[in-house]
């Protein structure tokens, strides 16, 4: 059997971008791992692919655009990191990434960023899109010309994309609820705070969370559902004109951003530790109020393996023509509590 590039980046514990620019010579190697990675090759009898390789040097390039949020940085800075791991390890097909990040549910802004990319002839998008008409449209529009759509961290129904990379949202809902049953065994007061309701992943942790307390007969109370745009300063107002409104609220279920806001006003009201809060994210501040125990737990997700994955699958479709197998691709659901932090996380 042939070996393959990809089998001796695992071996070599590197990855098959760095294999190529090694045995091609292209440099950006250090000399020790050039010759670590030559010295696997030759032990296997490695011969590479010049057929394909000579296909790839006459393609044209290869662009393919991504829309992601900005907020968030170290979250979706990790996106970033998986998205050009997929590219650096299609280097021989000259891809070429056109990245654009958005502040905030921004439609028009979205809009924009796609017909730049058009203009510019892009061969498929990767987008972690609005929740609206007007960009459901615009994918469908894409597809039937031709331009392949994959959405990652959040989708888009009944959009004709190809097919959906990211997190669960339904079901971490429904964890979350499982998890604020198992550590608050009192009849539930609490109050939902959203990011928007234009992003389906969010509107589906509601949605999770409620039908599965519904399912499972908890006895809740749920006194508001509010949104805070995912910014700290409209969560701390938020948050604090609820738990003034409402004196006996037992616990906060949080679903997006604007965590730092929850914290504050449950700090400045003294009321830290004595309200079940429940998150969602591994940001380094998220997982230090977590150990100091203002909040209970968080679920986090995969966002490496989103960037990552359905940049492959994009580029497999395009230079392959290799059609996803599935129509959604799902990152696993992490809970983390203060016993199972590591230390410098």
């Amino acid at each position: 059997m042939a070996i393959t590039s990809e089998q001796i980046a695992k071996l070599a514990n590197v990855s098959r971008g760095t294999v190529d620019r090694a045995l091609h010579n292209r440099g950006g190697v250090s000399p020790e791992v050039s010759a670590r990675i030559k010295k696997i090759a030759a032990e296997l009898g490695y011969t590479p692919n010049t057929a394909a390789s000579a296909l790839a040097r006459t393609k044209k390039r290869t662009t393919v655009g991504i829309i992601i949020p900005a907020n968030q940085n170290y979250f979706f800075d990790n996106m970033k990191s998986g998205l050009l791991l997929a590219q650096e390890e299609f280097s021989n097909y000259g891809i070429q990434l056109e990245i654009f990040q958005t502040y905030g549910l921004d439609e028009y802004n979205q809009l924009k960023y796609i017909e730049e990319l058009e203009k510019k002839g892009m061969n498929g998008l990767l987008i972690s899109p609005v929740n609206t008409e007007k960009i459901k449209n615009k994918i469908i529009q894409l597809t039937e010309n031709k331009i392949p759509v994959i959405t990652l961290n959040s989708d888009i129904e009944k959009s004709k994309r190809l097919c959906y990379v990211g997190h669960d949202y339904y079901q971490s809902g429904k964890t979350a609820e499982g998890m604020m049953a198992l550590i608050n065994n009192r009849k539930f007061k609490l109050a939902i705070i959203t990011g928007s309701t234009k992003s389906l992943s969010q509107s589906q942790r509601v949605e999770g969370f409620i039908n599965n307390a519904k399912k499972r007969s908890h006895d809740f109370d749920i006194v508001e559902i509010c949104e805070n745009n995912d910014d700290d300063i409209d969560s701390y107002l938020q948050t604090l004109r609820i738990l003034k409104e409402y004196k006996d609220l037992n616990a906060l279920y949080i679903t997006g951003s604007g965590i730092y806001g929850v914290v504050k006003a449950l700090k400045e009201l003294k009321l830290e530790r004595k309200i079940c809060v429940i998150t969602f994210g591994d940001l380094p501040r998220t997982l230090e109020y977590v150990i100091e125990d203002t909040i209970d737990a968080t679920i986090c997700q995969n966002v490496f393996d989103q960037g990552y994955v359905s940049a492959k699958l994009m580029f497999n479709y395009i230079i392959k023509n290799e059609y996803p197998n599935k129509d959604k691709y799902y990152t696993k659901i992490d809970i983390r509590i203060k016993e199972n932090i590591l230390p410098n996380y």
